[in-house]
């Protein structure tokens, strides 16, 4: 049994800090006095920071500059420069203690600053001791900074409350208090009495200077403050339209999440004098807490700069099966790459005939025979593409190692990002040479998706555990022609689970049922409508009265929190969304912005018969495991999705599930 240690929460500041937080602190108080706030950037290293002489022994020290061949600083990139896609590879292998090593390299040199393959222990089977221990994360960078005008950054985590302006979001094993400090469990080594943990950095719309990765190694104390995380940063030139930018910390143990930190700063422009704006003090942030909750064998984050475009963005690996947990790189995804996908996707839909679930929709030819040998070849065909087009080299590269490797078994895949148009689940990874088709991702794997956004109730991390308490139906009866023959072989399988009801499709029952959600699944059963084209793509679901779009939906969610429901939206294009002014537009991240635990949804449109044969088989694989420990919703899913390999219809392989990879329904 583990035995838990807990350091007393962090309450008076403390004069006992690490002299490096302190000088570091100084050297931001004084930035404004040296050439790093005037002037035009000379980009030399100048503008490098270096530690003070009396840090102490076992902090690390900082990055130094990249020196060329004949001795001198290295320019960093250029913005343009910046914006593409890291060239090079990841190479694994196995230490000494048999975990994954891994260096990230471009251009065949190694990146400066990364930390060394044996810098953290093997994964090791006993479960060690662990010990609670409470920090504030702390981030200081000046309110406001010039644009092409380096300015320094300092992440570390304090005993004593630094700035209210951090808005923090806890991952799993971490507690959030009232006045915005971390508690987080850690393992115990024997003989160690600190903690060697990773800070990412995101930051869109700036450049890099130091180091010369967005990451950087922090050593955290038993007590005390951490030694602080330290990157010189430059605002590019006309990135920030609107004046503001945020900018974004991770924190990481090990391969495991722990914390997000966040603050606002002002991008000055001509003649600018406006005072800086912050974003809510930390203390503002709905605390989460997770017990017990198992890692996902990989993590995939990606942060595009432009949320609505894509484009260029950063991504972040992890997985417990690397010695070095946690790798960070770039990406650059063609904004072409939506409408390249929509089109391929169209065509796959209409090589299915039947009643499809969606109203006032074209597309599908009805005078076309089923084929489910033409839809399989063209499915295949896109998953292919799809995987070599756009999924990103990093995430590529890691996924073969960690497969080719005989002692690590992959079974869940955890995905957040803040553009959802990349469908994971239907990528058939294949080797460069073209062997090794392993199948759809979706199926051979537990794949759960977050999105990554700034609603209100939004979680950092989705739930890991909900009790089932009810699971609430609404389904339309449609008159004449609109009416969905399967909806009642639906119905009458969901009404087997414990807990179910009906509620009235009507607007009026939705809204009531919106103020006091269940704890447990509310499942839509009709049909879906989809307004317009690209862009300006309207979202709604059609109730017997009413027709409920997105931004209504989004009004009554609107100060009742969704904490304890998942959502299954089983209609046309529910699961799809589009980018609309900055907002992510769509059913899915609707619903998770609002604060909902998990969401399952179609990502084109779904015939009646299918749709109404996956929900049937979805609920009875979920009533199955419910019997026994419980039911894992990802596991759930991907053994349904395997239907596609019987019946060779597309609509089982449509469903993606926003959620934990480890969510577990339980029996009340």
């Amino acid at each position: 049994m583990n035995r838990r240690r807990t350091v007393t929460p962090p309450g008076k500041p403390r004069p006992a800090v690490f002299l490096s937080v302190a000088a570091a602190a100084l050297f931001l108080a004084i930035a404004s006095v040296l050439d790093l706030t005037a002037g035009p950037p000379s980009h030399s290293v100048d503008v490098a920071w270096q530690a003070p002489a009396a840090v102490a022994d076992d902090a690390p020290a900082v990055a130094e500059p990249e020196q060329d061949d004949a001795g001198g600083s290295m320019a960093p990139p250029s913005p343009q420069a910046a914006a593409q896609p890291a060239a090079g590879t990841v190479e694994l292998g196995r230490d000494a203690q048999g975990a994954h090593t891994s260096t990230l390299r471009r251009d065949e040199a190694a990146l400066p600053g990364e930390p060394s393959a044996d810098a953290l222990p093997a994964p090791d089977d006993a479960a060690p001791d662990v010990e609670t221990v409470a920090r504030y994360p702390a981030m200081e960078v000046p309110d406001r900074v010039d644009p092409g005008v380096p300015f320094p950054l300092l992440v570390w985590l304090s005993e004593a409350s630094v700035n209210s302006d951090v808005v923090v979001q806890p991952g799993p094993e971490v507690e959030l208090s009232e006045d915005g400090a971390i508690r987080v469990s850690l393992p115990v080594v024997e003989g160690e009495d600190t903690w060697d943990l990773q800070v990412v950095l995101t930051a869109h719309g700036f450049d890099i200077i130091s180091p010369a990765t967005w990451s950087a190694d922090i050593v955290l104390p038993r007590s005390g403050d951490s030694t602080p995380a330290l990157f010189t940063l430059i605002a590019r030139e006309g990135a920030h339209g609107d004046g503001e930018a945020r900018i974004t910390a991770t924190l990481w143990h090990a391969g495991s999440y722990l914390a997000s930190l966040t603050r606002s700063i002002t991008i000055n422009g001509p003649n600018d004098d406006k005072p800086a704006r912050h974003v809510a003090a930390s203390a503002e942030r709905r605390p989460v807490a997770a017990a017990g909750r198992p890692e996902p064998d990989l993590v995939v984050r990606i942060d595009y700069d432009d949320a609505e475009a894509m484009g260029p963005g950063q991504i972040i690996i992890a997985s417990p099966h690397l010695a070095h947990r946690v790798l960070v790189g770039e990406i650059d995804t063609p904004p072409s790459a939506v409408a390249w996908m929509q089109s391929q996707i169209s065509e796959i839909v209409s090589a299915r005939r039947g009643r499809d679930r969606g109203i006032e929709r074209t597309g599908v030819d009805e005078s076309r025979d089923p084929s489910s040998e033409m839809t399989s070849l063209l499915l295949e065909g896109f998953g292919r593409e799809v995987y070599l087009r756009y999924a990103p080299e990093l995430f590529r590269e890691v996924l073969w190692n960690l497969l080719d490797d005989p002692d690590v078994d992959v079974n869940t895949i955890q995905i957040y990002s803040n553009h959802p148009a990349i469908p994971w689940e239907l990528m058939r990874p294949i080797r460069e040479d073209g062997s090794g088709d392993i199948g759809y991702l979706g199926s051979r794997f537990m794949v759960a998706r977050w999105h990554v956004g700034d609603g209100r109730n939004l979680l950092d991390r989705p739930k890991a555990e909900l009790e089932l308490e009810q699971v609430v139906a609404i389904a339309p009866d449609y008159p004449g022609a609109d009416a969905l023959p399967h909806q009642t072989v639906e119905l009458s399988t969901i009404s087997q689970v414990p807990g179910f009801r009906r509620v009235p499709a009507r607007l009026d029952a939705v809204h009531a049922l919106m103020r006091t959600p269940p704890s447990g699944i509310i499942h839509f059963a009709g049909h879906g409508v989809v307004e317009g084209e690209a862009a300006g793509r309207r979202f709604s679901i059609q109730l017997e009265d009413e027709r409920l779009h997105v931004l209504a939906w989004r009004a009554m969610a609107t100060g009742s929190p969704q904490l304890g429901a998942f959502y299954f939206f089983n209609a046309c294009d529910i699961g799809q969304a589009e980018q609309i002014g900055n907002a992510v537009d769509g059913w899915g991240p609707a619903v998770l912005d609002a604060g909902a635990g998990g969401f399952i949804g179609g990502l084109w449109p779904v015939f009646d018969d299918a749709a109404a044969d996956f929900a049937a088989r979805f609920y009875t694989e979920l009533s199955r495991d419910l019997s026994g420990e419980g039911a894992q919703v990802a596991d759930v899913l991907r053994r349904v999705r395997q239907a596609f390999l019987e019946t060779g219809d597309p609509t089982y392989l449509s469903y993606v599930y926003y959620g934990d990879v480890n969510l577990r329904l339980t029996s009340p």
